[in-house]
């Protein structure tokens, strides 16, 4: 099932539901024991202190929202979409995304933009951040992204990637629905590492470069030999998925330096996808 609805970094929709439903099964207990206090200790023109104390709590359970808010949200969340949902509200309690985003919404007020459009420019800028950020990542995480990219585009419809609406994270969503879950883990240290500056992005050395471009070459030539009748997206599928499926059968040492490669270079990029 999909989520209909945007995320909480966009439209902090859940996070009022999940008020509503804490604040409001919190006040009625309050209510009730508050109540039942009362008449036990006979308490006649006191109870306005009662009702002020039943105030008081419906209040103070708003304080706690750092604590309910993600887990109600996710229940609020299509199973398809907690794993994004979870990213926002990782990024939402980061510090460092705090501060990049405090930082840039002044710089949007300063452009003249409305306040009310900022959330959806930030959220989408911290998405472009992540795609940079990939390059500063670890070999685990590269070598987890390339063959997260190969499993999705070799199990996705022969037909579908060349369609509008689809979505590599959809098709490993049907595949492995763990990886998507882990893809957005290492998006969000893409993101903390590119708002950090750190660590450097590691370059290919020439030789390995040359090695794994030659490896990947017929991926790049399938573009000209196969793709006449077929629209530029379907060139694209069909080139990434080439280019992926000859990165992820590559061993040892090369292996490492193809995922680092596709992460840095602009040949396997899966952004219009």
């Amino acid at each position: 099932m999909l989520d209909l609805f945007p995320t909480e970094e966009v439209l902090p929709w859940r996070i009022v539901a999940a008020d509503l439903l804490i604040v409001g099964v919190v006040a009625l207990l309050g209510f009730w024991g508050f109540r039942w206090l009362a008449s036990r200790w006979k308490i006649g023109k006191g109870r306005w202190i009662l009702r002020h104390a039943w105030v008081g709590l419906a209040a103070g359970v708003l304080l706690l929202r750092g604590f309910y808010g993600p887990p109600i949200r996710l229940l609020l969340t299509a199973e398809h979409d907690r794993c994004r949902q979870r990213l926002a509200d990782r990024l939402a309690s980061s510090p460092e995304a705090r501060a990049w985003k405090a930082l840039h919404t002044i710089e949007w007020l300063v452009k003249g933009v409305p306040e009310s459009e900022i959330p959806r420019f930030l959220h989408r800028d911290l998405l472009l951040l992540g795609e940079d950020g990939v390059r500063r990542l670890d070999d685990q995480h590269l070598l987890f992204r390339m063959d997260a990219i190969a499993q999705g585009f070799a199990n996705a419809e022969k037909n579908g990637c060349g369609s509008e609406g689809w979505s590599f994270l959809d098709a490993l969503w049907r595949v492995n629905p763990h990886a998507r879950e882990v893809w957005f883990d290492m998006l969000f240290d893409a993101i903390v590492a590119e708002i950090l500056d750190r660590p450097a992005v590691r370059e290919v050395g020439e030789e390995e470069r040359a090695q794994v471009l030659t490896t990947l070459r017929p991926a790049r030539l399938q573009r000209v030999l196969v793709g006449e009748n077929e629209s530029p997206r379907q060139l694209l599928c069909r080139e990434v998925e080439s280019l992926y499926t000859l990165a992820s059968a590559l061993k040892g040492a090369q292996r490492v330096a193809a995922a680092r490669l596709l992460a840095v270079e602009p040949i396997g990029g899966i952004g219009d996808l």
